[in-house]
């Protein structure tokens, strides 16, 4: 299985090299996240397409070709940026605390009557 962060996918080094060789002329993606969660990957990957007369569209949001549409897209990106990393921080915050040590609770001793 292949991390979405990472440039390493063959899905998406397969779809490059077909909008290289002009056999795609639209894409439809769920959500920008999808091509990416890191926001430089998504501009890098979204300028080339760009460059190649490929339309981009996606299921979830409309991104006009304006500067506020560039501006609404980038701060999406940036937003899904730093939700992936608070979650990491919590989850490994959380791994940490559970597998702390810890004084029994009193739920956990039993009284000898």
């Amino acid at each position: 299985m292949y991390q979405t962060s990472s440039w390493i996918r063959p899905a998406l080094s397969r779809l490059r090299q077909d909008v290289k060789d002009g056999v795609i002329t639209q894409i439809v993606c769920l959500d920008p996240d999808r091509l990416s969660p890191k926001l430089m990957n998504q501009l890098l990957i979204t300028d080339e397409f760009d460059k190649r007369g490929i339309e981009l569209v996606f299921v979830n949001g409309k991104y006009a070709k304006t500067p506020e549409g560039q501006l609404f897209y980038r701060m999406r990106g940036a937003i899904t940026q730093f939700q992936k990393v608070k979650i990491n921080e919590r989850m490994s915050r959380g791994r940490r605390e559970k597998a702390r040590p810890r004084s029994p609770r009193l739920s956990d001793i039993w009284i000898q009557l």
